[in-house]
């Protein structure tokens, strides 16, 4: 705005916020929560009360109600129709190479108008929002020109639109559709002159003649397995739960005997008529429900209609034709004195389930009053596409748009303005362009969900800038109580269930703008409360490293001791763990978390305790598998959590803490203090005069450790971060196949901890394998950014942690080799320290860059400080390991000094090895048998030499 601060700091501020949903970091929700056990697309959606129990009959119609059909037969249905604009209604035959039915064009609610040929979406006001000629879409104003009324409301009268439009409610009508479209492209653009009303009259007749003719129920009668859905396994479990239920059953259909009875048989085997109490084919709804005919009985043999008049009903024949008024009195559902038999049922205690609007359904509840349910398949597809990460990016980003366009109209006029006036010029462009922004995103979610017509239930108007719903959505909200994806799905709850319809479907709009409101949420985002919310969020994450606590721990861990220290982090983790399951308020929550950092250092402890105990022959491989605890715990720990959050979730954290006690009492009871620092502390204790024993200077290759630990905590930070956010970017993962994708990485990562990492570190050597996974991994990272495809993302990105993994469990290791037991925990709290600022500084700096590109910008970044981490390392020069010399003396290995023997087997002093090191002491114990044996043998030789000796003598 260029006069206006305020509108300005609005629109500022709702840019920041659909930025922060576009790049993830949104704390908007994914909306509001459902109390409901089953998945969207599952769930019955009523629009009235309807009560499961108060049913006593329930009916269903056949095709795409009781039976599902493959898409197979929507292409069926087109090939027979284009045949039959060729042969009968002497179409060119050129038509026959159309390329056939497109899934993608058509949606069901369609309507076509008779007149001109086009295909109209239609709002729930019966207004055209868009159409289609041909395969073209016709420009909106010259739609708006056409359907101008008299009185120029835009608007057809209604007898005018009755005539003129002719609705496509089923899903075989998308068939119909595509036909016709298809067919008057094929005229424009060969330029041949055609009447469009005579098209879609021939169109619609053959389609009618593919019906009739009885050639689509042959062909789908022959070959079943192609066009039907085999699974009717929970139909038949639905129809047998009702009958338990005491309800009777009933079949409507309109389509023939036999052709219902192959796909009957074909889903629920050859009993299925046991099941119903009565069957009704050929029906002929809409008619059924206002016609008078009489009921004819069908040969369940030959398919031959008898001519036997029909005065009672039987469970064991089959009956075509008839009505609805004749369907009442053969079943006697109109006696004023009910018996076991024919109990008392009116239209209330009827229930009858289809998938036509009109055909099935309207007639039966709006003249008879049954309780109705529509089959919809297309609510699965819809709700699947409105759950992914794709389509709630974009809704959200549309609920910023239209709440600023509401704010900033409340910051055009200054307090002491008529806030009654004009806007001006500058206003009217903001809204206009935020409309503009508005429509560009509504296009686009309609486009997910249909790239023609967008969904079934919402019409957009004016080129995106507002929406309504469809009259397909009007319709089924006022003829229909009930519907659902698939008729199973009433199978998932109690026969006696009662569905209660939303709120918002029931009221006016100033009871329940307060439900139904889009932008509520985005309100209170939209000031500095959210600043606040995002501040507690952070604050929650837990100091999971002890960034401001290692250095200190580490410095104690010098002064008290190993053992004592990491005593002391189980405890107190698990304390802080126990307190934050019994939390009763956000703030004493924060202070248990504030206290849980301050003890997370059992990793740090631990490595510092095996560098202790550990010899340098050993001291790699025990590193590595240490190294590997982190990916086991990322491998099962949500697991396990997911299912304890089950019992409350608060479980998982009182379990956590209860393992971490469980841990500090082990340690009590097997774990000593190190040797290595318990001698040097005696060593200490020890007199010496006004001499103290000096602490062992630090090398300045630590500090060039610590720079490169730094840049490598970069990495990882960065790694870890944003691989959500980069798979969702790149892939368009949901949070399942992220969470798979983490847990296949863990592996990886536990894997080359395991088998890899030692073998790399023997073969190129400690230093070399440190520096080959840090460039290795960059290198990786780098090509999982730029090489496409869901498989060599997968493979780079484990092969990257494995390169990951490989200096990880090297890092210990090499700086061991510049510690002793005065200053190992401060030289290893201080490259902690400088990994975890790493780790802090990358998120944040890959975040900034993610706004502009999600993909590959945050992960070169990365790489480029793994390949650094790894070039400074190659600059650190390893301390020499001491030197070692042996010679052959009569077959046996001198083995040198006495301290290189105790460096191998171990001494007197360091029996406590007996405790830690199970295999290293199986080792040295039979060494050391060898070794007495062989001097057992010594000493006889002596004796027997000293005994000739005095002989010779």
């Amino acid at each position: 705005h260029p006069t206006n601060a305020k509108t300005n700091k609005l629109l500022e501020t709702a840019e920041h916020l659909a930025n922060s949903v576009l790049t993830n970091k949104s704390v908007l929700s994914s909306g509001a929560a459902v109390n409901d056990p089953f998945d969207l697309e599952d769930r019955v959606y009523a629009n009235t009360y309807v009560n499961l129990g108060s049913a006593k009959v329930v009916g269903f119609d056949y095709d795409y109600t009781l039976v599902s059909y493959k898409p197979a037969i929507l292409h069926l249905i087109y090939d027979l129709a284009k045949e039959q604009l060729v042969s009968k209604f002497k179409y060119p035959k050129e038509l026959l190479d159309l390329p056939g039915y497109d899934p993608n064009f058509a949606i069901r609610g369609l309507a076509v108008d008779l007149d001109n040929a086009w295909i109209c979406m239609l709002t729930l006001r019966y207004r055209v929002s868009i159409a289609f000629f041909g395969r073209e879409r016709v420009d909106p104003m010259i739609v708006r020109q056409t359907y101008r009324s008299e009185t120029g409301s835009g608007i057809l009268p209604p007898e005018e639109r009755k005539k003129r439009l002719k609705p496509l409610n089923d899903l075989f009508s998308t068939a119909e559709a595509c036909l016709l479209a298809d067919v008057v492209q094929w005229f424009r653009s060969r330029n041949i002159p055609f009447d469009p009303r005579s098209v879609v009259t021939d169109v619609l007749g053959a389609i009618t003649q593919a019906h009739v003719s009885g050639q689509l129920h042959r062909t789908v009668g022959h070959d079943l397995e192609r066009y039907i859905e085999p699974d009717g396994q929970k139909l038949l479990q639905l129809l047998d739960r009702f009958r338990s239920a005491g309800k009777k059953l009933m079949l409507v259909s309109n389509s023939p005997f036999e052709f219902v009875n192959k796909g009957m048989v074909y889903v629920c085997g050859e009993d299925w008529r046991s099941r119903f109490d009565v069957v009704v084919v050929s029906a002929g709804k809409p008619g059924f429900y206002t016609g008078t005919r009489p009921f004819r009985e069908v040969s369940t043999r030959t398919g031959r209609i008898k001519f036997k008049p029909i005065t009672s009903s039987s469970a064991d024949e089959v009956y075509c034709q008839g009505s609805i008024g004749e369907l009442v009195r053969l079943m006697g559902w109109t006696k004023s004195h009910p018996t076991q038999d024919r109990p008392d049922i009116d239209g209330s205690n009827i229930m009858y389930i289809g998938d036509s609007l009109f055909a099935d359904l309207v007639d039966a509840r709006r003249l008879y009053g049954w309780t109705t349910g529509a089959i919809i398949r297309e609510v699965s597809h819809e709700t699947a596409i409105q759950a992914s990460r794709k389509w709630q990016t974009a809704w959200k980003v549309l609920q910023i748009l239209t709440l600023c366009g509401r704010e900033c109209q409340t910051t055009f006029f200054s307090p002491t303005a008529d806030p009654c006036g004009a806007y001006s010029q500058a206003d009217t462009k903001i809204l206009d362009d935020l409309e503009s922004l508005a429509a560009d995103w509504r296009s686009y979610l309609d486009a997910l969900l249909n790239p023609n017509f967008g969904s079934i239930f919402r019409a957009s108007r004016d080129n995106g800038q507002t929406a309504q719903p469809s009259l397909f959505a009007r319709c089924l909200q006022r003829h229909v109580d009930f519907y659902t994806s698939k008729v199973e799905n009433l199978g998932l709850y109690s026969t006696d269930h009662r569905f209660y319809p939303a709120d918002y479907s029931i009221g006016v709009l100033h009871e329940v703008l307060h439900l139904t409101d889009p932008v509520s949420e985005v309100h209170v985002l939209l000031v500095p409360v959210r600043l606040a919310s995002v501040m507690d969020k952070t604050l929650l994450q837990k100091d999971d490293e002890g960034i401001l606590t290692s250095i200190r721990i580490g410095q104690l861990s010098d002064k008290w001791g190993r053992r004592t220290i990491l005593l002391a982090s189980l405890l107190g983790a698990g304390l802080a763990n126990l307190g934050q399951a019994r939390a009763a308020s956000y703030y004493e929550l924060l202070a248990w978390r504030a206290f849980s950092g301050v003890w997370a250092a059992v990793g740090n402890s631990a490595q510092v305790y095996l560098s202790d105990v550990c010899s340098s022959l050993v001291l790699a491989d025990y590193m590595s598998k240490l190294s590997a605890v982190p990916s086991l715990a990322m491998t099962f720990g949500p697991g396990l959590g997911g299912g304890l959050s089950k019992f409350g979730l608060n479980i998982p954290v009182l379990v956590d803490g209860i393992l971490s006690l469980a841990a500090a009492a082990l340690c009590w009871v097997y774990l000593p203090e190190s040797p290595a620092w318990a001698s040097k502390k005696a060593a200490d204790a020890q007199p010496k005069g006004d001499q103290k024993q000096p602490q062992k200077s630090i090398p300045s290759s630590v500090y060039v450790l610590a720079i490169s630990g730094f840049f490598g905590g970069i990495s990882f930070g960065t790694a870890v971060s944003m691989t959500a956010i980069f798979l969702d970017a790149k892939l368009e993962f949901d949070s399942l196949h992220v969470g798979f994708t983490f847990v296949l990485t863990a592996i990886a990562t536990l894997a080359t901890s395991i088998w890899g990492t030692g073998s790399v570190q023997k073969a190129v050597g400690l230093k070399s394998c440190a520096v080959l996974g840090s460039i290795v991994s960059g290198i990786l990272t780098i090509g999982m950014a730029l090489i496409p495809g869901i498989w060599p993302t997968l493979v780079f990105m484990c092969l990257s942690r494995a390169g990951t993994t490989l200096r990880a469990g090297s890092n210990g290791t090499i700086l061991a080799n510049f510690t002793d037991a005065s200053n190992r925990g401060t030289v290893f709290a201080q490259q902690q320290f400088a990994m975890n600022m790493g780790r802090l500084v990358g998120p944040v700096v890959a975040g900034h860059l993610a706004v502009t590109d999600p993909v590959v910008l945050p992960m070169v970044f990365s790489a480029a400080c793994s390949i650094l981490s790894g070039l400074i390392l190659m600059a650190v020069a390893m301390p020499e390991a001491p030197k070692q010399t042996s010679q052959a003396l009569r077959g046996f290995t001198d083995l040198g000094s006495e301290s290189m023997l105790e460096l191998e087997y171990g001494s007197a002093q360091d029996c406590m090895l007996d405790n830690l090191l199970p295999e290293l002491s199986a080792d040295a114990g039979d060494h050391l048998e060898d070794l007495q044996r062989l001097m057992k043998h010594v000493e006889l030789i002596r004796k027997d030499f000293q005994s000739v000796q005095s002989r010779d003598c």
